[in-house]
């Protein structure tokens, strides 16, 4: 057998200022000189549930709003792993335009044409030993043209 109902709602609250209102109401009552006592004491017992509903209201979103709050935690360390690993995307990215911008195959380019430039002034210092001759009449030439 069960004493409580389902339904019922039990809070904590202070007895005291309660007993004081019965009180003050108890002598309200047993006064003859007022005629709407009841309907005064029924005004305040509205307020009072009333002002235990608030109550209740407040402690339910308070309830609520300690809820909300104890997720942010996980949420904060979630954004701070992702934003650790977005910079660490940025950095390697950046690290490599660093290599793309010195371009290897523009250093292999640069050789080869170091290479073709000396390989030409070889030949022309051989053919200069064989043909001295034409070789500066051909270079007087090419410089007039200019």
């Amino acid at each position: 057998m069960s004493l409580k109902k389902e339904n019922d709602e039990y809070e904590l609250i202070p007895l005291n200022p309660i007993r004081k209102l019965e009180k003050r109401l108890h002598k309200l009552e047993s006064r003859d000189d007022l005629v709407d006592v009841k309907g005064v004491t029924s005004n305040i017992f509205e307020m009072i549930t009333t002002n235990q509903a608030l109550i209740s209201d407040v402690l339910r979103s308070n309830d609520k709003l300690s809820d909300e709050i104890s997720k942010l935690p996980p949420k904060i360390d979630e954004l701070l792993e992702e934003m650790s690993n977005f910079i660490k995307l940025l950095s390697a990215a950046s690290e490599i335009s660093d290599v793309k911008k010195e371009k290897p195959t523009d250093f292999i380019f640069n050789e080869k044409f170091d290479q073709l430039i000396n390989l030409n002034k070889n030949m022309l210092i051989a053919m200069e030993k064989f043909h001295p001759i034409k070789l500066k009449i051909s270079k007087k030439k090419s410089i007039k043209k200019r």
